[in-house]
């Protein structure tokens, strides 16, 4: 809840009308992917900048119960996993490094028509600013 686990994923649907996480698509254009850069959390005591690193399909599996994110080792593993995405499925800033000493967000929405799949958009925490 207070965005300070190694991987924190936020899932949202996928909705026809345009609303909630609808417009994660959007960085299917690799255009408008290279120029939107940042997701950006705002929470009552601070901001959270998280670089975007990554936005692809990927299956339906429960990220944080099929991967131990909350030691080294297994957040790891899970990176590496993430690093290994074929460019084909997605855009991903291979420029940015990632590491298990980073911290994480995963937006996560559902892709009409595939259940067995999931659209992602990952980015690295940057910043933190106090409100």
């Amino acid at each position: 809840k207070d965005f300070n686990d190694n991987h924190t994923v936020i899932y949202g649907h996928n909705m026809k009308n345009g609303t909630m996480f609808k417009s994660l698509r959007n960085y299917d254009d690799k255009e408008f992917f290279q120029e939107n850069k940042y997701i950006y959390i705002y929470t009552e005591t601070d901001t959270r900048v998280y670089e975007i690193f990554g936005a692809y399909e990927y299956t339906d599996e429960h990220l944080l119960l099929n991967y131990n994110t909350e030691n080294a080792g297994g957040f790891q593993k899970y990176l590496d996993i993430v690093k290994k995405q074929p460019d084909a499925s997605g855009h991903f800033n291979r420029d940015l490094l990632i590491n298990s000493s980073d911290k994480i967000i995963t937006l996560s929405t559902c892709i009409a028509n595939k259940p067995e799949s999931r659209y992602l958009v990952q980015g690295k925490l940057i910043a933190v600013e106090e409100n």
